[in-house]
């Protein structure tokens, strides 16, 4: 590998988040600091730049809004055409740490087969492991899926029940996420967790 060759730099805590975009053109970081940054790949120049109140946990690549998970519990949505604006999701009862635009999602810039513009979706999870799904036309999500990594586990206590075993077991975290659309035009979610599976979800 060789070294590198080009440094970004004006965070002041750990960068937890990065994304390029499409034409990787563009890149987004969001640190601990609480700031989001859109930069220019090339000259290394933050362009555009949002200061929030929490630390950034996650967020999706730019579309060009910007969808952030805070250690608050809090979404934020931000416009890097308009870095003054910074909307927040609030529905979250723990830290959402995985963030992805639904494939076909009007924000980034696709389109029906149709040719109409797509529905602003968003799927967000968890450390309580909770997915959930927003319209980005409204601030309560259209679904939500409790403990999704907590399903279907083996019961390793033979003397109780699956459904007594699911109370006592704590929820597993939901830290990576990603999204797709299948050929017979469902979403589909798929999630990462702290009890070592990937599983898919559709919608």
């Amino acid at each position: 590998m060789q070294k590198s060759i080009r440094t970004y730099t004006g965070h002041k805590g750990v960068i937890n988040a990065i994304y390029f975009s499409e034409q990787g053109s563009r890149m987004v970081t969001g640190s601990w600091d609480g700031g989001i940054r859109l930069w220019d790949v090339e000259s290394a120049l933050t362009l555009s730049q949002a200061k929030t109140s929490s630390p950034v946990l996650g967020m999706t690549r730019p579309a060009p809004v910007v969808a952030s998970g805070h250690s608050d519990y809090a979404i934020r949505l931000w416009d890097s055409r308009a870095p003054d604006t910074v909307r927040s999701l609030t529905a979250h009862r723990a830290m959402p740490a995985a963030l992805s635009w639904l494939s076909g999602s009007l924000l980034v810039n696709e389109q029906t087969e149709s040719g109409d513009a797509a529905l602003p979706m968003l799927a967000s999870a968890d450390y309580n492991g909770t997915i959930k799904v927003w319209d980005m036309r409204a601030s309560v999500p259209l679904v939500s899926l409790s403990r999704a990594h907590n399903k279907d586990l083996p019961n390793n206590n033979s003397n109780s029940t699956p459904t007594n075993t699911a109370v006592k077991t704590p929820p597993h975290k939901v830290l990576s996420m990603t999204a797709f659309k299948g050929k017979d035009s469902p979403q589909y979610i798929v999630t990462g967790g702290t009890d070592n599976r990937a599983l898919i979800h559709r919608l």
